[in-house]
């Protein structure tokens, strides 16, 4: 059964149909923008869809002046929220579409939009990572119907997560337990972004393939990533609760517990190639060495994947990344030092966190050199 979605752009070429997918059971239609927000909001609201995707600019392709709108995306998500305060039982995810430049400014530190949509995409990455998008879009319908349908009370909190109420009262992560048992009561939206924004898109309470790779020594490209990553759900480590089917993750309480199985120590006190190779003997595969992009060596403590490379990168040849809101549970994003000297933080929109400013200046002007 295919779920009924909107994509609503003021241009009559819309997506509608590239984002449809019968193996993803997504059905998408485009109604072209009315004139007034309001009238807008209510088609929108009327025709319930499950998922809502806007383009940012809603006022620039118009037939004739008579048609102008004067409104943009943020403020059709904005009345569309209110509405679901109201009516909860009726809330749905919404993603916003636009073109990489826009993306990146309305998403700037200083703006709301994190607050109102659910997910972003260009238009760039719709047309080179489709597949993924689709399944990304399918899981915010399948976790909002989750949502929806919970009594939105304490006790669903360790249900929305997929594990029991034991896991949820000893996993450790204090500071996020408190906030989600105060924030399960709001309405959906708000629960979807608190999920989405501090466990699913932030590395700490869960792991992305990325996290795990980098912290096995392993290159997220080489051969035998894909059987890893398989190995490990196997074992019983994958993240099953809300959003799961479209962002893959790990426990990361599970996958330090595993590691201390097969290295017999925390996996961070193993050199890079011993990890790697273990992993490679466990699972009868060759792996290539990772090396560390600025020292050369492949006997790095290696710890997570560069914020701008996905490298994996080492902590003592790296610098923090600027978040404006850092959850205490959370781990902050770090960019590299060859990245730094080759300035892809500023191709990426990374900025530095303020204690390591000058740190990072040393390393751009070469004040501090590559130790090889």
């Amino acid at each position: 059964m295919s779920s009924k979605c909107l994509y609503v752009d003021d241009e009559e070429n819309s997506y509608d149909e590239l984002l449809s997918s019968e193996e993803y059971g997504l059905e998408f239609s485009s109604p072209f923008p009315t004139n007034e927000i309001d009238a807008l909001v209510n088609n929108i609201i009327d025709f319930q869809p499950e998922l809502l995707a806007l383009d940012y600019r809603l006022d620039e392709h118009q037939k004739n002046h008579e048609n102008k709108n004067y409104y943009k995306a943020g403020g059709v998500a904005q009345l569309i929220r209110e509405r679901a305060v109201e009516q909860p039982g009726k809330d749905f995810p919404i993603v916003l579409v636009s073109n990489e430049r826009k993306i990146k400014d309305l998403y700037k530190p200083d703006r709301t939009a994190h607050d109102l949509f659910d997910d972003y995409y260009s238009k760039e990455m719709l047309a080179n990572d489709l597949p993924r998008i689709q399944l990304e879009l399918k899981s915010l319908i399948e976790g909002y119907r989750s949502i929806v349908a919970c009594s939105r009370a304490a006790t669903d909190c360790a249900r929305l997560l997929g594990i029991d109420d034991e896991e949820w009262r000893e996993f450790g992560a204090g500071d996020f337990q408190s906030e989600f048992e105060n924030v399960i009561s709001s309405p959906p939206h708000v629960v979807a972004r608190h999920f989405l924004q501090n466990l699913i898109k932030r590395t700490g309470i869960l792991l992305t393939p990325l996290d795990v790779f980098a912290r096995l020594a392993i290159h997220h490209e080489d051969a035998a990533a894909e059987r890893i990553w398989a190995h490990l759900n196997k074992e019983g480590l994958q993240y099953e609760g809300v959003f799961a089917s479209g962002y893959p993750r790990v426990w990361r309480h599970r996958f330090e517990n595993w590691a201390v199985t097969i290295f017999g120590k925390p996996f961070s006190s193993v050199k890079g190639l011993e990890r790697s190779q273990k992993i490679g003997q466990l699972l009868g595969v060759d792996i290539k060495p990772v090396h560390s992009k600025w020292t050369g060596s492949d006997k790095e403590y290696f710890a997570f994947p560069c914020a701008s490379c996905s490298h994996p990168t080492e902590q003592f040849n790296s610098v923090a990344v600027y978040d404006r809101a850092f959850p205490s549970y959370t781990d902050r994003r770090r960019v590299c030092f060859d990245c730094l000297r080759k300035d892809l933080d500023k191709e990426y929109g990374l900025k530095i966190q303020s204690g390591d400013v000058t740190l990072a200046e040393q390393v751009r002007t070469g004040k501090i050199g590559a130790d090889k």
